[in-house]
């Protein structure tokens, strides 16, 4: 279990579960409060589909992805220019071995041989959204490169 940065008082397991650790608080009023260990639950958002824990610092509360809090615990990552992809696509297991961190680069070109790829993972029936977020394109380009739009050349 690991500490969450922004968070003191609470914490990270590798399976992607988030706690709340035993500690005194202040209220709003100013009183002393204690709070007890427990397992937070994560709720899942329905616009996106994945889990979400809201957590307080200093009295502001606040909905953090789950997968982003295992990744800022057990991965080397600085604050907002990676993805976070699955390995087995499904985007609610959380566990720290189920999370590959890929660094965003800015001003990527794909090449002749990444529109190959593209097309032959889209064939093999991987989602568009990882393949884009894969190559650091957007999900419009993937679907413009499917349907021969853009690179017409390599089909």
């Amino acid at each position: 279990m690991k500490p969450i940065n922004d968070y003191p008082g609470y914490a990270v397991c590798l399976d992607g579960s988030i706690h709340s650790l035993a500690r005194i608080v202040k209220t709003k009023n100013g009183r002393k409060r204690q709070l007890p260990y427990r397992k937070l639950t994560q709720y899942r958002n329905p616009i996106n589909g994945k889990y979400y824990v809201t957590l307080c610092n200093k009295g502001v509360c606040k909905s953090v992805l789950v997968s982003r809090l295992v990744a800022d615990a057990y991965f080397r990552t600085s604050r907002g220019n990676y993805y976070i992809l699955h390995r087995d696509g499904d985007e609610l297991n959380n566990a720290a071995n189920n999370l590959v961190v890929q660094e965003v680069k800015r001003g990527n070109t794909l090449t002749a041989s990444d529109v190959a790829d593209i097309r032959l993972k889209l064939e093999q029936g991987i989602l568009p959204k990882i393949i884009a977020k894969q190559f650091n394109v957007s999900l419009s380009h993937i679907y413009n490169i499917c349907s021969n739009r853009t690179w017409k050349t390599t089909a």
